[in-house]
């Protein structure tokens, strides 16, 4: 069987919306994670995006768009 080996803008989307779930002794649920912490991992990933000198496959548009629309989702709940 073949590997896919393209991150996508999807692959980069997924990833963002489990942000925080991935790291040692965190919840496994994002929903289980403080809004304060999934915050703060959302606007340095943002902060970072500049940093970032080859996309490939990723539409670094669309990628800010959903952190943004996640940073402001989060920022209601506080």
């Amino acid at each position: 069987m073949k590997q896919r080996c393209i991150w996508t803008t999807q692959d980069e989307i997924n990833f963002i919306k489990t942000l925080g779930a991935h790291r040692e002794k965190a919840p496994k649920k994002v929903k289980e994670l403080p809004i304060k912490e999934r915050l703060r991992l959302l606007k340095n990933y943002k902060k970072t995006m500049p940093l970032q000198a080859r996309w490939g496959k990723i539409d670094p548009c669309k990628i800010a768009e959903v952190v943004d629309e996640e940073i402001r989702r989060l920022e209601a709940l506080l």
